[in-house]
């Protein structure tokens, strides 16, 4: 799966539920067979909610059973979403300070200092572009 840009990332937090998502798990218990025996579970929910709204989620099935973080991860999204922006953001101004010492660096004469900012602007750069090493 390929990344949004900022810029798509940042469309998608807008026009995502505001408030605070959250995870909520549900379940409920009956004496189905009689107060003599134990209760037995009748239904269960695991959602994704915005003040007590609903979002997304599942009922009576083992989808959590199988895959425990999923909904979690989800209620997680607009506020990793935010961080991925947030940490862009800073990489990106590191990078544009890297820049602007390796020109003052060079036009001072001090080659080494500005081929080192130089490379770590590059660098930068590349996480920015999705590079992995």
């Amino acid at each position: 799966m390929t990344l949004p840009s900022t810029e798509e990332l940042q469309h998608l937090l807008n026009a995502a539920a505001p408030g605070e998502w959250q995870f909520q798990d549900y379940e409920e218990w009956e004496h189905v067979a009689g107060p003599e025996y134990p209760p037995q579970q009748v239904a269960i929910a695991h959602t994704v909610e915005v003040d007590g709204v609903p979002l997304f989620g599942h009922a009576n099935d083992d989808v959590l059973e199988d895959y425990p973080g999923n909904l979690r991860i989800a209620a997680l999204a607009p506020v990793l979403a935010a961080e991925v922006i947030r940490l862009r953001e800073a990489i990106e101004t590191v990078a544009q300070i890297s820049e602007t010492r390796a020109r003052n660096c060079h036009e001072s004469n001090q080659l080494v200092a500005a081929a080192g900012h130089t490379v770590t602007a590059s660098h930068l750069h590349g996480i920015l572009e999705g590079d992995q090493e």
